[in-house]
């Protein structure tokens, strides 16, 4: 399944979410998202997808998003109510009827398994029902829909974006790995510098960059640098505690004990939950960490027994033995 084919048609045993699609209509262009609870990554896209909805949702586009991989769909429902104004565009199950793998219904069988894709993606459909755009969700930004809208999508000018992306993702997994060397080196000169052409491959992957470079100001204890860096990335997505926690998380992943870049992570989790409904296990996971390196170890154990009340049986085993961890006194790799 490639850029330019005709979209496969909709399969969704339930509508959690909005008004029912049963096929694409000429005239609309539509984004099928696909994604699970379970994986951080989807969660973390939803914001932006959130966006386009909001923006677009009037102007003839219609945002799917399509539950894939969901072993446990009764996971879905809560989470929408978790997440409530931060996830507002329509949500479909996937259709199990007639196969055998829980985690492989048909939308995975017709979309996901011919295009060779995983989770998160997202599929773009024009207003003459073909698929215009594979990729990202993060990827698909508002001059893509305003020229599908308008009727000016360049398709020679993506297939030539989509031959070069190999190329790209080459040249990024080169750079981060003596990134990687540097940082393990102490040389904090190249391994910024590293950082830097990684901005200049993907600059849509800003979030990911920044929090690489801030996982240089901390190796270098420039706590104050980090500090900053983590503040503005938090104020310049407000609404969206995923990306709180992902930099809260990078913190508490180089396990700093300064005091000034605990207190900056830890208001980013107060910034993340506040947008949530309710309590979000990999959050617990990543405030208990943050206690525990700020000297609390009993509440680092309270949270931790927390998530791991909530969690999925994949974050389970991770999570307990970070609290057998904590227990001993001694802080999870």
């Amino acid at each position: 399944l490639h850029e330019g084919d005709a979209a496969p048609k909709l399969y969704v045993s339930k509508w959690v979410q909005g008004e029912p699609v049963k096929e694409f209509k000429p005239g609309t262009v539509y984004i099928v998202e696909f994604w699970a609870t379970w994986w951080t990554p989807c969660k973390e896209a939803i914001s932006h997808v959130n966006r386009l909805h909001n923006k677009f949702k009037d102007k003839g586009v219609v945002v799917i998003g399509q539950n894939a991989k969901q072993g446990k769909v009764e996971k879905v429902e809560p989470f929408i109510k978790q997440v409530g104004s931060l996830m507002t565009y329509r949500v479909a199950l996937d259709d199990f009827t007639g196969v055998t793998n829980k985690f492989f219904g048909k939308m995975v069988e017709t979309w996901l398994t011919p295009a060779e894709e995983g989770i998160p993606i997202a599929f773009v459909i024009d207003k003459q029902g073909k698929i215009a755009f594979i990729g990202h969700p993060d990827d698909v930004n508002e001059t893509i829909i305003d020229q599908l809208l308008a009727g000016t999508f360049d398709t020679k000018k993506r297939a030539l974006e989509k031959e070069a992306f190999p190329t790209k993702a080459e040249a990024w997994d080169t750079h981060n790995e003596l990134g990687k060397a540097a940082w393990k080196a102490k040389q904090w000169g190249k391994a910024m510098s590293e950082v830097d052409e990684l901005e200049k491959i993907f600059p849509q992957r800003r979030i990911a960059t920044q929090c690489l470079r801030m996982t240089v100001f901390i190796g270098k204890e420039d706590f104050d640098a980090a500090s900053k860096l983590a503040l503005r990335l938090s104020n310049d997505n407000p609404d969206d505690p995923f990306l709180q926690h992902r930099v809260a998380k990078t913190i508490a992943n180089r396990s700093p004990t300064n005091t000034v870049i605990l207190e900056k992570a830890n208001l980013l989790m107060d910034r993340a939950n506040a947008l949530l409904k309710g309590p979000e296990p990999e959050f617990l996971h990543t405030q208990a960490r943050l206690a525990f390196l700020q000297g609390k170890k009993e509440k680092a154990i309270q949270l931790e027994t927390e998530a791991m009340g909530l969690a999925d049986s994949e974050a389970k085993v991770q999570f307990a033995l970070a609290l057998e961890g904590f227990k001993q006194g001694k802080l999870p790799q």
